[in-house]
């Protein structure tokens, strides 16, 4: 279990974030970072651009970088607005007229602060780690994702469906998915869309949930399906947990639910425990994104060896195991010294007391809070939990 994770987007929408990071790296073995303009200058400004290539330059993490912005095209120029999917890239402005790669990735470290040579250097560092992608080639897909949107959109009814699903999730109300219908027909240059939405009142419920945000059209809907299937196939490439925007999620098993029964287990494993322990879901990705903590405290205690034992713990669970309740019964197993006859037990530990070269009454005492409970049990995965996580959360 927790193998490897992949992270390109957080589930709510947006860039994956510090606090993101920082769970996984507690949890998983290795982390695979899906980056693109955005999110470098947040995270650089987020973490400061020196700790963020530090973080790059782990060996448990590896970085693609992809340039590309994977979205929907409408052409209004007819009766009604025909959509199909494309992709933008920056390769330029109007100033210097086409740019190297080199000179693009530095202008979003000197966005986050960084003068221009240190940006240079800055982005230097950042391609020396990273294998640069696209959503065009036939790196996750063969002709592009793309076009495999549009091969998976000729399922009309599953197409129907997740436009549906999609405006449902929008509203926080996945049971009124089935009060859409979509009628979809295609033609040479894309798609048209229909339906029976009123998308006044669907506006004005979203507002009401979270106010500020840009109105909600097709378009948008169109947007989920494409990244939806963008999701699909870089879980696949990659293997292992990946994390996706939480309507990319859900198309995602409204087709292949079978297939998919893995898709998120980690993650809620993950929120189980923190749950459990930690009094809240996502106790390390909030106090990190919060500001009550850096990410180079964070750091401070994974790179502790008893954080690599408490990850090493999780790397033995069974991915088809319960994993808060590996965890409860891992803590509870006795240690070795346990199976020792009465007599040998109290030599073991009077001798281990020894050691300190003090009054016996005081070592014992000592042994008693603190050595007695590894020397009988051994280190047990709550140590961690206890003497690291529960301060820093707290």
């Amino acid at each position: 279990m927790f193998e490897k994770i992949t992270l390109r987007n957080s589930e709510f929408g947006g860039a994956v974030t510090a606090g993101h990071i920082a769970e996984a790296l507690l949890y998983h073995q290795n982390i695979h970072l899906l980056l693109n303009r955005g999110s470098i200058t947040d995270l650089s400004k987020s973490l400061g651009s020196e700790l963020f290539l530090e973080l790059l330059e782990r060996p448990e993490v590896a970085v693609t970088y992809i340039e590309q912005i994977i979205g929907t095209h409408t052409n209004n120029n007819g009766l009604l607005p025909v959509y199909d999917w494309g992709f933008v890239e920056v390769i330029g402005d109007q100033d210097r007229g086409r740019i190297s790669r080199l000179d693009r990735i530095a202008d979003l470290f000197q966005g986050a602060g960084l003068s221009r040579g240190q940006s240079k250097k800055a982005a230097r560092r950042f391609l020396k780690v990273a294998e640069v992608k696209s959503f065009s080639g036939d790196h996750f897909v063969e002709g592009g994702i793309a076009q495999a949107a549009r091969l998976e959109s000729e399922d009309l009814k599953f197409f129907k469906q997740a436009l549906s699903l999609s405006l449902a999730n929008e509203l926080e109300q996945l049971e009124f998915a089935s009060d859409f219908e979509f009628d979809i027909y295609r033609i040479s240059s894309g798609f048209v869309i229909s339906d029976n939405v009123d998308w006044v009142a669907v506006n004005d419920r979203r507002n009401l949930l979270k106010s500020g945000r840009d109105d909600i059209t097709r378009a948008h809907l169109v947007s989920s399906f494409v990244e939806a299937i963008a999701d699909l196939h870089i879980s696949s490439h990659y293997g292992g947990e990946y994390i996706s925007v939480e309507a990319s999620s859900k198309i995602a098993r409204l087709k292949y639910a079978r297939l998919l029964n893995r898709l998120g287990r980690d993650t809620d494993a993950i929120s189980e425990f923190q749950d459990a322990e930690l009094d809240n879901g996502r106790a390390i990705r909030n106090c990190i994104n919060s500001g009550d903590r850096t990410f180079a405290e964070f750091l401070r205690i994974i790179d502790k060896r008893d954080a690599e034992k408490f990850k090493g713990f999780w790397a033995g669970v069974n991915p088809d195991a319960n994993a808060l309740k590996e965890y409860y019964e891992e803590n509870s197993r006795q240690g070795w010294i346990t199976s020792l006859p009465s007599t040998v037990l109290r030599v073991a530990i009077c001798t281990t007391v020894g050691v300190f070269n003090m009054p016996a009454g005081v070592a014992l005492s000592i042994a008693d809070a603190r050595l007695t409970e590894r020397l009988v049990q051994g280190w047990r995965p709550h140590h961690f939990v206890q003497n690291r996580l529960r301060p820093f959360v707290s």
